[in-house]
């Protein structure tokens, strides 16, 4: 247990220094996956709990199923994508949490598709879903994302640290050169988005 705490910390820390070799080291790690989804929980959480306490503050709704945020989870309302209106604090909570893993799994597929079959890459979804789970490390400082004034700045950090991560470890997990990471990204983030746009945001404004 405590070596698999160790594990992980250290990947963290090699996550946030941006290391190509830490990458590698989740992408072809089959034991990665879970520590992958906790990663995506606490960072849904602490984006949940910013939400949440954002609806509360400024009755606004900074849900997390809009599936821009397969590039960036909270930052999407601050950077002129449309996001459903969830009103009130609960519901916005609920909303971004689970659009959270929703944004998880579906950026992954479309990336594993996208990298594999039109670029030619090498790697499977499972690996894709381990690398973009840990690549959201950079965005626990989410949580601080209702901070009046400055949120919206320490979100676009958190979204900005988050980017650089996941083509780091796209590049390294895919075999791609830069040029075709950057596309894969570009490419999958279109697609995601239409995904957000025609399907996710009518489920949710249904649900919530």
């Amino acid at each position: 247990m405590i070596d698999t705490i160790q594990d992980i910390i250290r990947r963290i820390i090699g996550v946030i220094l941006l290391r190509e070799k830490t990458f590698e080291d989740i992408a072809k790690d089959p034991s990665a996956t879970w520590q992958a989804a906790i990663i995506v929980t606490v960072v849904a959480l602490l984006s949940a709990f910013s939400a949440a306490v954002s609806a509360a503050i400024f009755s606004v709704g900074f849900g997390a199923a809009n599936f821009g945020l397969g590039l960036a989870e909270n930052v999407v309302g601050d950077i002129g994508f449309r996001l459903p209106a969830f009103n009130g604090p609960v519901p916005a909570f609920f909303s971004t949490f689970f659009g959270a893993f929703a944004s998880w799994l579906v950026w992954a597929l479309v990336t594993w598709l996208i990298g594999e079959y039109i670029f030619k890459g090498d790697a499977g979804f499972a690996e894709m879903a381990r690398v973009i789970g840990y690549a959201k490390v950079p965005q626990v400082i989410a949580g601080l994302g209702f901070i009046p004034g400055i949120g919206w700045l320490i979100r676009l950090i958190g979204w900005g640290w988050m980017l650089i991560a996941t083509f780091v470890g796209l590049k390294t997990a895919l075999e791609l050169s830069n040029g075709k990471t950057i596309l894969t990204i570009l490419a999958s983030g279109i697609v995601v988005f239409l995904v957000q746009q025609f399907i996710i945001d009518p489920i949710f404004v249904a649900l919530f």
